[in-house]
């Protein structure tokens, strides 16, 4: 046997799925075989291996092996002269192998080789040649400035800047996601050390193979997808501390007389990367209502100065400082809290989300407005006048926030490149176009996204595709007739992790109850009113019981939801739902319930039985 491809998989079915395809393309023509290895996934992994691929070599774990004891498991199944490690959120074009093979037998002081890789956007991953990560260069990598200076014959030399994306050449460190290594350096060299947590392994067997002799070559002809990039993952606090753990290890196995500075420098980076990662959440998540705030304030005291001076005052006088200093801060805290709480903070949210905070936000001061004394009472139209500034202040922010991540929120327009999905399965607007005009199809047609149909045309042409059309901000789908779902690069969790249901996630907890308050609070304010109608009087008797959260406004209001259903409902005053005498029917609805809760069903569930 000449290859034996090794893929360690863990809870990626569809991705794993997609990846064989391309593989058992890859092979056509090589004395090949494909061992996978199960990493104990309860997605259906095993059963779809035995479904559609049952020609490959199946290692089902019933623990999680982790990245290096699972690949040293299969390679030791293997009798092939040479072995590639391959990620299961990869796509090979079907040439690939072919020509990579070409290189190692034409070349025999080559020991390992690594390949072009790009992102699921057609952007190249600069991991896919990287320099020894000795103390200064992992310093330059975690401040940064590899990135600043990417081609830097120093600060850029982490991911080998020198060397074009396109060009072959030798390297220091390959990427496992397609790590290429003959089988007998393996078994000198003892495959990947077990001691690693999640990330080096493969710059640790880099580093032994090329200590061993060998040179370590990157194959740049040959560019495969990897849906998973670094890119995504680097912007995480975790990820900076499980790169310190791997390269602390790194650090005492090989440099054991410079492992002290090693680490120190790594702190020392780790603390600079802490403070940039702080600095862009705090960016993220606090910059966009503090600007909110901030300029509807600076609107409502010239708002203010107008109307005093025009309207309210005109033979002279003022409104008193507390209406600037307090009543102006008030309003704007009342309508942060109905966006935060509506979701309209939330990254991609919606139009709706926002006018609906903007909208709730203003019903509540109107509310409050009302039932204020008279001397506090300062202006209705100063109010109203402030709201539509906060609407329009918050809109603006948010089309220029969209402008300027580049983001398009506009209708689909989607190109179909070698097939066509069913009428009830599309979306938008859809073209059918061929590989031969794309570029001129996404000029003409204005399409924002393509999918491709993969068991129609070849995967080099879906990889050219996706390079030749950089900087078009497409959005990349592939469509299988097998799989119920179209596979990108913004999937690839998705497909990893089973999406918990909504109202199981911390997130939407804290919407519910922040809701909870809101309305309990907006029902003391209109008690007076509430008072006098028996079905709004109920409503009130419940308020203390939400207050201290014993209660909910929206839940199991029949207090009678199965206790083995797969998600209990909390407690409330209302149903989220009409009853039914069916109880399975009635339990379905209350798993529909839990899993696709929202701050607008609650809504329009708690307005119907608020009625005056």
């Amino acid at each position: 046997m000449r290859l034996s491809v090794v893929i360690v998989s863990y809870q990626v079915k569809d991705l794993l799925h997609q990846c064989l395809c391309s593989v058992e393309r890859a092979i056509d023509g090589i004395n090949a075989d494909i061992l996978v290895v199960d990493n104990a996934s309860t997605d259906g992994t095993v059963d779809m291996m035995k479904q559609w691929h049952p020609s490959v070599k199946l290692i089902a774990s019933q623990e999680n092996l982790g990245f290096g004891k699972a690949n040293n498991l299969a390679v030791s199944q293997s009798d092939s002269e040479h072995i590639l490690f391959l990620n299961p959120d990869t796509v090979l074009p079907e040439d690939n192998l072919t020509e990579a093979l070409a290189v190692m037998d034409a070349d025999t002081d080559i020991g390992s080789m690594g390949c072009r890789m790009i992102d699921g956007t057609g952007e190249f991953l600069p991991e896919s040649k990287r320099g020894m990560p000795t103390p200064m260069i992992a310093l330059y990598r975690l401040i940064g400035l590899s990135k600043l200076w990417p081609k830097h014959a120093s600060y850029g030399r982490y991911y080998w800047g020198h060397l074009p994306e396109n060009e072959s050449g030798d390297v220091d460190v390959h990427c496992g996601a397609w790590m290429w290594v003959r089988k007998g350096i393996l078994d000198k060299l003892g495959g990947f050390d077990e001691s690693f947590f999640m990330y080096g392994e493969d710059i640790d067997l880099s580093y032994r193979i090329q200590r061993d002799g060998w040179r370590n070559h990157y194959l740049g002809r040959q560019p495969i997808i990897h849906y998973k990039g670094e890119s995504t993952k680097h912007a995480s606090w975790n990820y900076v501390k499980t790169f310190y753990q791997a390269m602390h290890i790194f650090a005492v196995k090989h440099f054991s007389n410079k492992a002290t500075l090693f680490v120190f420098t790594l702190r020392m980076g780790i603390i600079a990367r802490g403070a940039l990662s702080m600095m862009r959440r705090f960016t993220q998540v606090a910059l966009p209502p503090l600007i909110d705030a901030g300029l509807t304030v600076a609107s409502m005291w010239l708002i203010t100065d107008y109307w005093e001076t025009n309207h309210r005052y005109i033979d002279g006088g003022a409104y008193p400082d507390m209406y600037r200093q307090i009543i102006i801060p008030a309003y704007q805290g009342i309508w942060l809290a109905g966006l935060w709480v509506l979701g309209g903070y939330r990254q991609h949210s919606s139009l709706r989300s926002i006018f609906s905070g903007w909208a709730a936000g203003t019903l509540l001061l109107m509310g409050i407005y009302a039932l204020l004394p008279e001397e506090l009472r300062f202006s209705r139209a100063l109010l109203l006048l402030g709201a539509a500034a906060f609407l329009l202040v918050t809109l603006l922010r948010r089309f220029i926030q969209v402008w300027w991540s580049g983001t398009r929120d506009a209708m689909l327009r989607t190109g179909h490149v070698g097939g066509r999905l069913p009428a009830h399965e599309q979306s938008g607007i859809n073209f059918s176009i061929t590989t031969d005009d794309i570029q001129q199809s996404v000029d003409s047609l204005q399409l924002n996204q393509l999918v491709f149909y993969p068991s129609k045309i070849r995967n080099k042409s879906i990889i050219q595709t996706m390079i030749a059309c950089r900087g078009m901000n497409l959005r990349y789908r592939m469509a299988y007739p097998e799989l119920s779902t179209l596979l990108g690069s913004d999937m690839a969790n998705a497909n990893k992790v089973k999406r918990l249901p909504n109202l199981a996630q911390k997130r939407y907890q804290r919407q519910k109850r922040s809701l909870d308050c809101l309305v309990a609070f907006s029902f003391c304010l209109l008690s007076p009113l509430m008072i006098l109608k028996q079905s709004t009087r109920r409503l009130l008797r419940h308020i203390p019981l939400v207050f201290t959260g014993k209660l909910t406004w929206v839940g199991d209001a029949d207090h009678q939801a199965k206790e083995n259903l797969p998600h209990p409902l909390p407690l409330g005053v209302l149903a989220h739902s009409s009853r039914h005498p069916n109880t399975d029917i009635a339990d379905q609805a209350n798993e529909s319930y839990f899993t696709h809760w929202s701050v607008d069903w609650d809504l329009r569930v708690i307005l119907r039985a608020a009625r005056f």
